[in-house]
């Protein structure tokens, strides 16, 4: 009997230890896809001709993929200005348009039309996307102050399945973690899968 728990005590510990480095392999997974050279790229504001720097020591960046033609590019423009406007000046939102498919006229057509008021970059040769592993647009990522991953995945839970969609969304998942990183705290679900349009290879 006594050497029968003391098994059980044994593989339940080794289960823990399991389950712990597992916990901990993903977060430095999750830390490795934000490389240096990424921190401390610019790239060029589509309207501006700004320099915009991806991220900068100290403050949190929000990068938002998407694509001017996506249908939930356009849906989620009002839910990305809002937010914006909630954590103005304490974090920077730039929207990163991968590839080449789209032409300055109809990238200025979609700021225009959904009022698009934070910087748009666009990244032709997929140095960003290709690197952070984006697939699909919108998505987003949350880079915060000391320049580690925070959260990545969906905007909220609004859309559940391909043309699938709730009347409002029941889970604020960028909010969240904005809300969270800027109080210095931990962010409860740091990845979830976005969904939406692919991301082309050209």
């Amino acid at each position: 009997m006594n050497y029968s728990i003391k098994n059980r005590t044994k593989i339940y510990a080794a289960t823990i230890v399991v389950v712990i480095a597992a916990l901990l392999s993903s977060s430095k997974l999750l830390a490795q896809l934000i490389s240096p050279a990424l921190l401390t790229a610019h790239f060029t504001d589509t309207k501006t001709s700004t320099n915009i720097p991806l991220w900068t020591k100290g403050k949190t960046s929000v990068w938002i993929f998407i694509s001017p033609e996506c249908p939930m590019c356009q849906n989620y423009a009002p839910t990305l200005k809002a937010l914006k406007k909630a954590f103005e000046n304490k974090v920077q939102f730039i929207g990163i348009i991968p590839g080449r498919a789209y032409t300055q006229t109809e990238i200025e057509r979609y700021r225009k039309t959904y009022k698009i008021d934070f910087p748009v970059v666009v990244d032709s040769a997929f140095a960003i996307s290709s690197k952070i592993k984006a697939t699909v647009t919108p998505e987003v990522f949350v880079i915060n102050e000391t320049g580690q991953l925070a959260y990545r995945g969906a905007i909220d839970n609004w859309l559940y399945d391909l043309g699938k969609k709730r009347r409002a969304p029941t889970q604020h998942f960028l909010k969240d973690a904005l809300a969270a990183v800027v109080a210095g705290q931990s962010v409860t679900k740091s990845k979830t899968t976005a969904k939406g349009c692919l991301i082309n290879d050209f």
